[in-house]
């Protein structure tokens, strides 16, 4: 038997809560955790997704969130090919559910998604369902409390995704011309940013009171430094 080979995505995991960006790790225990356990389902185009297993995991000195990514589908059969008779009408479902394990590092909140086979859930899918689970959590604990200042804040989640330098770079050999970068900025968990200039935006969005903002460059020529900026 050939060995299976899976696709794998790294992203970058950004979750702050309230108007002050607090760090995930602030409320991990009083809202990550106990949202990512829900058994709820997000319900999309037909297809349901969620979250299962979830726990925690130690590897390599390193604190990581676990857990498997379910895609509740159909498959649908609407022709089949039978030799000797050739392709013939048909009208089945049957019932599939393809999932992705993820892994979440609770101290550089770097994360990867893998996904188990074809047709499995996306990063996408991940980022919508842990929205959408933070979201309910938060919204169904304040129906309890009537007082404003026991309230969870609500979550700002961006899962942005990371491609390798050399996967940046054997893009960029393709394109003949660059016609713009586009950097964006989202607030992070409370770590310590490399890169000065994205420090410095980062700063300027905290000061004018923004979640979220990007600089563009026009037409750069350095095709090297954009692997640089980007990666």
């Amino acid at each position: 038997m050939s060995e299976q080979r899976k696709s794998l995505y790294i992203a970058n995991f950004n979750c702050t809560f309230g108007k002050d960006d607090k760090p995930m790790l602030d409320y991990f225990q009083e809202i990550v955790m106990p949202a990512f356990q829900l058994p709820k389902k997000r319900e999309s185009e037909g297809n349901k997704y969620f979250f299962e297993k979830v726990r925690l995991i130690m590897t390599q000195g390193s604190i990581m969130l676990g857990g498997l990514l379910v895609k509740s589908t159909k498959l649908e059969v609407k022709s089949l090919y039978i030799e000797g008779e050739g392709l013939k009408s048909t009208d089945e479902s049957y019932p599939s559910a393809p999932y992705s394990y993820f892994l979440i590092n609770l101290q550089n909140h770097r994360m990867v998604i893998v996904k188990n086979q074809k047709g499995s859930p996306s990063l996408g899918n991940f980022s919508a369902t842990a929205s959408f689970l933070l979201k309910d959590y938060i919204r169904e604990f304040n129906k309890g409390v009537e007082e404003k200042e026991e309230k969870l804040p609500m979550a700002n989640l961006n899962v942005v995704a990371i491609p390798s330098e050399d996967v940046i770079r054997k893009e960029l050999k393709k394109v003949k011309k660059i016609k713009e970068v586009v950097l964006r900025f989202y607030p992070l968990n409370g770590d310590i940013d490399g890169k000065k200039i994205f420090s410095y935006w980062r700063d300027e969005l905290k000061e004018l009171g923004s979640k979220s903002g990007f600089t563009q460059i026009n037409t750069p020529g350095n095709k090297e430094k954009v692997v640089e900026r980007v990666s």
